[in-house]
């Protein structure tokens, strides 16, 4: 029983971690100069992309999520990958390009 009173313990500690991780992303996006470029739709897809470090973005997943056209949601990625937010993969899914959560520094 001890163990799992730790184990709960330990999943409570990293939720509340990764709540205070997007919260400070969040408040860092908006107090930089980088958030006047950005419309919420690049604002969604920053806050799942803190969320799921590791997840690979595609356009038509942005489309789908966000309900917008491809062609919007490819303009999205782009521009977060132009100002360093996001990383273009060298991976493609079927066909598709990938972006990336670029790595913490």
């Amino acid at each position: 029983m001890e163990v799992i009173v730790k184990a709960i313990a330990a999943l409570e500690s990293h939720i509340n971690k990764k709540k205070q991780e997007l919260a400070n992303f969040i408040e860092w996006i908006d107090r930089s100069s980088v958030a006047q470029k950005l419309k919420r739709g690049h604002l969604e897809i920053l806050k799942d992309a803190v969320k799921h470090p590791g997840k690979e973005f595609t356009a038509q997943q942005i489309a789908d999520n966000l309900g917008i056209s491809l062609n919007t949601a490819r303009t999205y990625l782009k521009k977060l990958a132009e100002e360093d937010l996001l990383v273009l993969s060298s991976k493609k899914k079927n066909r598709a390009v990938c972006y990336n959560f670029p790595p913490q520094r």
